[in-house]
């Protein structure tokens, strides 16, 4: 069955700064090369590069690389950065989108002042508004205690498509994993509510990832990991949520093999129409991918 990696990272080490792989296992490749020899034998086609975190000087540059990625052949959409509160937001996003393969746009929300300026500024609402009117979508990244207080902002965009990261960061030991040796990182019930609340926009869906990075390895099983995932699929369907892999921030907790192992394990009772939307159908359809390919047709991932 075929797979799209909704949620990758790639870097290039002689352009970009590497802040965010500090915390990841090492030695760690994460170009291209990298990325491809950790998911070789997987099926996975036409992945999408989402932003590193780059310095702001550095974000054309991130976007332009993602460009040249999609470009090749090999990926299939970039999500660079772009900020909402900068009063810059409108050129540069009409910058973007006439970048080929660029197919949206990502801004992680993690401090107070960001979680504020998101759920509550009149600017950053119109900027997101006007995403959709440039055919843009919105990457959503915040921690679970503001997803309710999002909902407004993303009800107010009807017309982008929201794309709600890493199952809206549920934390598996929050929801009932055992033999973690640390506290939940939020609470279980404000997360599931914020869940269904965003999932009744039908203009926002849900990435499968995120999870195994919460975890140690070889510390958890599939039974960790299903209850956040059943929650999404219980929420969203499996024609609003996707793969992804996390990679490489994934492997603080697994390889890629084998957080897309459990994966299957977890959706295995689902028919295999669901199951190909969860693994593919969904990512073409928000990324507004190309088709398929034909059978020996896949997009080549090897080494560069």
């Amino acid at each position: 069955m075929t797979v799209i990696d909704a949620h990758m990272h790639v870097t290039d080490p002689m352009r970009f700064d590497l802040a965010w792989t500090r915390p990841l296992p090492t030695p760690l490749d994460p170009t291209p090369r990298g990325y491809a020899a950790a998911c070789a034998g997987t099926g996975i086609i036409a992945p999408v590069i989402v932003e590193t975190d780059v310095t702001p000087a550095q974000r054309l540059g991130e976007a332009v690389f993602q460009a040249e990625l999609v470009a090749s052949g090999t990926y299939g959409a970039g999500v660079p950065c772009l900020d909402p509160r900068d009063p810059a937001f409108p050129e540069q996003a009409a910058a973007l989108e006439r970048l080929p393969g660029i197919r949206g746009v990502r801004w992680m929300a993690g401090t107070p002042e960001q979680c504020q300026a998101l759920c509550h500024s009149p600017v950053v609402r119109t900027h997101l508004v006007l995403l959709g009117r440039l055919g843009l979508s919105f990457d959503l990244h915040v921690p679970p205690q503001i997803l309710l207080d999002v909902v407004p902002t993303v009800a107010a965009a009807a017309q982008t498509r929201f794309l709600l990261n890493h199952c809206g960061h549920g934390d598996p030991v929050a929801l009932g994993a055992r033999g973690h040796e640390r506290a939940p990182q939020h609470d279980a019930q404000i997360w599931r509510s914020g869940m269904l609340a965003l999932s009744r926009l039908p203009h926002v869906a849900c990435k499968i990832s995120g999870l195994v990075s919460h975890l140690r390895p070889g510390r958890w099983q599939a039974a960790d990991l299903a209850p956040v995932v059943e929650h999404c699929l219980a929420s969203f369907g499996p024609e609003r949520c996707m793969f992804g892999s996390d990679w490489p921030v994934c492997t603080r907790g697994a390889t890629l093999h084998e957080w897309l192992a459990v994966l299957r394990q977890i959706i295995s009772p689902l028919s295999l129409t669901e199951q190909d939307q969860i693994l593919a159908g969904t990512a073409r359809t928000w990324y507004r991918l190309p088709a398929a390919p034909a059978a020996g047709e896949a997009l080549s991932l090897a080494p560069r």
